[in-house]
């Protein structure tokens, strides 16, 4: 009978943070008849986290992402005192750490699994190494601002009479003003101004419902929305169209 064959070891030298040499302690000392070194712990860490199916990355990253979702709505329900209680804390770290996690599965996600198949698509680039995917007929109006520009914004209209394209804009700013989108729009396509004259103001009654629901609702809407960044999306939640902003 064959005997199995031990792995090979390695000698492994390199500085890491005092925390990481914190932490593989205290966990041997935890398990300590199944660790008896510091890279026995190690091979354990590099098994799970350095190299992970396809396919578990992408139900990981998925849990986290709902479960983050989740925390946020919880965390959103809290007045200023319960923010700062205990229970908070414990909260915000479990957000954290399913952040982490989810970007890091995402790591062994293949890209294109993220993207809904669809047109075709090009690339703007950044600031920083980061760049832009979105459709190929999806105007970018200020393109040449590009290199000193982080985040990006697109237009969308409903229930207008012609097809618009979907607009992008470039800018500096996380949350950049409509206004400021419409008025870039605008110098490159005057008719948003129409779109805007013809948009309908909702009527409130004392109860707080729309009087004029069907006349609103058939009017033209006009929405400027954040293009969100590859690392918000899993396999269960796609980027609309595959736009998304990578970041570096």
């Amino acid at each position: 009978m064959e005997r199995s064959r031990k792995p090979k070891k390695r000698k492994f030298g390199t500085t890491v943070l005092e925390q990481t040499d914190d932490n593989i302690s205290m966990f041997k000392e935890q398990h300590p008849q199944e660790f008896k070194t510091p890279g026995e712990v190690v091979d354990l860490l590099a098994s799970l986290c350095l190299r992970v199916n396809k396919g578990a990355a992408a139900e990981l990253s998925a849990f986290c992402a709902q479960r983050v979702k989740s925390i946020q709505d919880e965390l959103s329900g809290y007045g200023d005192a319960e923010s700062l209680s205990l229970a908070a804390d414990d909260l915000n770290d479990k957000l954290s750490y399913y952040k982490a996690l989810r970007n890091h599965m995402l790591r062994f996600v293949p890209q294109d699994s993220l993207v809904d198949k669809g047109p075709s698509m090009k690339r703007v680039d950044l600031r920083g190494g980061s760049y832009l995917v979105v459709p190929d007929d999806w105007p970018v109006v200020n393109e040449p601002n590009a290199s000193s520009c982080d985040y990006a914004f697109v237009l969308e209209v409903r229930n207008a009479s012609d097809a618009i394209p979907h607009y992008v804009y470039l800018s500096s700013k996380e949350a950049c003003p409509t206004d400021e989108v419409l008025n870039a729009i605008a110098d490159k396509w005057p008719g948003i101004r129409d779109v805007q004259s013809s948009q309908v103001e909702p009527i409130y009654d004392k109860d707080g419902a729309i009087l004029n629901t069907d006349e609103w609702t058939k009017a033209p809407i006009i929405g400027v929305f954040p293009i969100r960044d590859a690392s918000s999306f899993s396999w269960e939640d796609k980027a609309p169209y595959g736009a998304m902003v990578y970041r570096h």
